[in-house]
This record gives structure tokens, C-alpha cells and sequence, in this order.
């Protein structure tokens, strides 16, 4: 699938995160900083673009990093987004309770587990 956002297109090419077949789904470290805390986490991550309406969205599906006021959920064009080989995809973005914050995604693996994808499946074939 096609994403639609350049420094998103640039991070899933360089990571080779897409599969062929299931679609762009990862194991990942997040750091999330904002100007009173740092949370590192890893969980994993889809993305998915949404054709007719012009939207990229990442998700977040691991819920233990539902932190108060954080979203698991990520509409690419209402964030600041960058890429740099080194660090990963960037995401800044301002909560209503915790204020401006970034996010940083680090793929850690290429794929995600069995039970994930078989979740993804049920929820987009029912």
C-alpha cells in the first residue's frame, strides 16, 4: 500500500517494514518526551493508509503504553513528522493534558506476532 507522506514513505523503505502480504506491522522501542516526562516502551505498530480519504494513520497496539493523554492512535497529517536513519520516525504533536510531546518509533523488528495479526484480520474482516 502506498503511504502518502513522504518522511513516512522514507522511514517504512529504509526499515523494509513493509510485507508483502500482511501488510506494514512491527515490533518497536517508543520514546515519548514531553516537557515533564520520558517513557520508553516497546510495543508494535501498524500503519495504515487509507486510500479514499487521503489519510495515513499508525496505531499503536500494544496498551500498556496508554499513557493519560496520549493517543494509541496517530492521523500522520495532524503531526509534525520527520525520519533520520539513525533515530527513526518522529511524531510531534501536542496532548491536551500533558501539553507538546514527541514521539520516536524505532523499528525493532520486522513483523509482528501471530495473535497481532490474526486481531488485525478479525477486526477488518468483520
Amino acid at each position: 500500500m502506498k503511504q502518502l507522506n513522504k518522511s513516512l514513505c522514507n522511514f517504512i523503505a529504509t526499515f523494509e517494514l513493509e510485507h508483502p502480504t500482511k501488510g506494514i506491522c512491527f515490533d518497536a522501542k517508543l520514546f515519548i518526551y514531553t516537557a515533564k516526562i520520558k517513557i520508553e516502551a516497546e510495543g508494535e505498530i501498524q500503519i495504515v493508509t487509507i486510500d479514499r480519504k487521503k489519510l495515513d494513520v499508525l496505531y499503536i497496539l500494544d496498551p500498556l503504553i496508554n499513557v493519560e493523554g496520549l493517543p494509541d492512535m496517530f492521523l500522520i497529517d495532524d503531526f509534525e513528522v520527520s525520519f533520520n536513519n539513525k533515530f527513526g520516525l518522529k511524531l510531534k504533536g501536542l496532548s491536551p493534558t500533558l501539553g507538546a510531546y514527541s514521539l520516536v518509533i524505532q523499528p525493532t523488528g520486522k513483523n509482528c506476532t501471530e495473535p497481532t495479526y490474526n486481531e488485525i484480520y478479525a477486526k477488518t474482516n468483520n
